[in-house]
C-alpha cells in the first residue's frame, strides 16, 4: 500500500510538471494551436505596422499642411502688400538735393557746378497719371571779371510737372514733363561790374527721367533732369538750361 502512494505521487508530479512545461511553450506539437497563436502574433504584428505607418502619413499630412499654410501666409501678405501701394490716388511729400549745371558754355565757363535743393509734392503716386508741384533752389560759385573772390550765383524757384508712372508697384520708373519759373541774384558781392546781371528771371521748360521706389510709408527717388531756359538774359549770350541729377526721400500718404 505505501509503494502504491508513492507511485500515485510521482505520476501527479510528473503531470504537473508536464502541465507547467505546456504552458511556457509558444507553440505546441499541436498543429492546429500552432498554426492559431501564429495567426494572432502576425495579427498583432501588423496591426502594430498599420499604427506606425498611420503616424507617419498623419506627421507627413502635418508636415505638408504647414508648408501650404505658410505659402498662403506668405501669398496674403504679398496680395496685401501690392493692394497697399495701388490703393487711391496717393500723396507724397519728399526733400532732397543734388548737383546741377549750365549746358552751355559761356555759362559754364564762369560759375563752378551748383548745388541743388528741391521740396516737392507729388500726387498720384498711386496712379499711372500724377502732377507735381516744387520748390527748387541752388547756389554755386561765380568766377568773373568785376565780383568778389566770395559771390555765388543763387537762384530760387517755382516748378509744376506733370508725370507719368510707368509702374505702379514698389519700384516706379516714371517720365515728366512741365514749367519751371526761376530767379538768379549775385550774392556775397557788394559790387558788381561783371557782364554778369545782379539778378534775372528765366522761364524753363523742364524734362525729367526717374526712378522711385516705394515701401509704404517710405519713398525715395533718384532722378535726372533738362531744362531748357529762355527768358531775360543772365550772361550775355549765354545759355541758361541746365541739367542735374538729384536724390529724394520722403513719405507716402
Amino acid at each position: 500500500m505505501k509503494n502504491l502512494r508513492w507511485c500515485v505521487a510521482c505520476a501527479a508530479s510528473l503531470l504537473s510538471a508536464a502541465a507547467v512545461a505546456q504552458d511556457t511553450q509558444p507553440y505546441t506539437d499541436d498543429p492546429v494551436d500552432d498554426a492559431a497563436t501564429r495567426a494572432a502574433d502576425s495579427a498583432d504584428k501588423a496591426r502594430q505596422d498599420a499604427e506606425q505607418a498611420t503616424d507617419r502619413e498623419a506627421n507627413q499630412a502635418a508636415d505638408v499642411s504647414e508648408a501650404d499654410r505658410k505659402d498662403w501666409n506668405k501669398g496674403e501678405r504679398d496680395q496685401k502688400k501690392r493692394a497697399l501701394l495701388t490703393k487711391g490716388v496717393g500723396l507724397g511729400v519728399e526733400v532732397g538735393g543734388g548737383v546741377q549745371q549750365f549746358l552751355g558754355r559761356t555759362a559754364s565757363s564762369v560759375t563752378d557746378p551748383a548745388g541743388a535743393w528741391t521740396a516737392r509734392l507729388v500726387v498720384g503716386t498711386r496712379s499711372h497719371i500724377a502732377g507735381e508741384a516744387a520748390y527748387i533752389g541752388s547756389a554755386q560759385a561765380l568766377d568773373a571779371l568785376g565780383v568778389s573772390d566770395r559771390a555765388r550765383l543763387t537762384s530760387n524757384g517755382v516748378e509744376g510737372l506733370l508725370r507719368v508712372n510707368v509702374l505702379r508697384g514698389a519700384f516706379q520708373p516714371y517720365a515728366a514733363a512741365g514749367y519751371t519759373f526761376r530767379r538768379y541774384n549775385i550774392s556775397n558781392s557788394a559790387v558788381n561790374t561783371s557782364s554778369v546781371a545782379d539778378a534775372a528771371n528765366v522761364n524753363e521748360l523742364p524734362v525729367a527721367a526717374g526712378l522711385a521706389y516705394r515701401f509704404k510709408p517710405l519713398v525715395t527717388d533718384v532722378r535726372f533732369t533738362l531744362r531748357n531756359a529762355f527768358g531775360t538774359p543772365l550772361i550775355p549770350d549765354a545759355n541758361l538750361s541746365t541739367y542735374s541729377v538729384d536724390a529724394k526721400v520722403g513719405f507716402e500718404f
